[in-house]
């Protein structure tokens, strides 16, 4: 079954007061590359990364600078830099725009894992849980991530997430800064969330205070 990845960094960073992606967490570690790079050592066939169109793309690893065409090769995946003209208008004009993308560069697929650039410490492993566990469930439209959190009585879930194509209208019918999880409540769609053991893995970073706390959370986590 073929999956493929939805990365979306085409965040405004308003909250930051600057664009956050090339912020670095270490030396020539920039936030935006380290979930990527998670994706890039999953068994996704392609990644389309959605981007602000005025993004310069500091963040990609030189050797994964992008060329005139927008797509290279990284890992096993083709990546592919997808600007999104109206990425300013909110969260669901990027899932579009990308599930577009992603259907015209492979009409076959069969489900999407969407991950965010502003969750740095995801793991390769963890996308590569998602993925076995809806493809040994293949009955169920997502498998997303259960952060252990309970809001109205009802477990937390969020990306990083296997999207069934079942889904694929849904995400299509999503408006302004609506994302994925807001379907993950719906009676429409039958899912899945899995435990993360350590909730910090789901740091996501929206202030300059998370960004301190995330760059002091990454100086301890490579060193486990």
């Amino acid at each position: 079954m073929s999956i493929s990845a939805l990365y979306l960094a085409a965040g405004q960073s308003r909250r930051m007061g600057m664009r956050k992606q090339s912020l670095e967490l270490a030396t020539n570690k920039p936030l935006a590359s380290l979930a990527l790079q998670a994706l890039l050592s999953s068994s996704v066939s392609q990644v389309v990364v959605v981007v602000h169109p005025e993004d310069p793309l500091s963040w990609l690893p030189k050797r994964q600078q992008p060329s005139d065409s927008h797509s290279f090769a990284g890992g096993n995946s083709i990546v592919n830099i997808a600007p999104c003209m109206e990425a300013a208008k909110g969260m669901a004009h990027s899932i579009k725009y990308g599930i577009g993308v992603l259907l015209e560069e492979d009409p076959s697929v069969e489900a999407v894992c969407i991950a965010l650039a502003d969750q740095p410490f995801i793991s390769a492993e963890m996308i590569e849980e998602l993925i076995h566990y809806w493809r040994s469930h293949p009955e169920l439209d997502f498998v997303a991530t259960r952060s252990g959190e309970i809001s109205d009585g009802i477990p937390v879930l969020m990306p990083p997430a296997v999207i069934a194509r079942s889904m694929f209208a849904a995400l299509m019918s999503l408006e302004g800064d609506a994302g994925a999880r807001k379907l993950f409540r719906s009676p429409l769609f039958n899912g899945e969330g899995l435990a993360v053991k350590d909730r910090t893995i789901l740091i996501d970073i929206d202030t300059i205070s998370d960004m301190e706390k995330a760059r002091d959370h990454y100086s301890k986590w490579i060193c486990q």
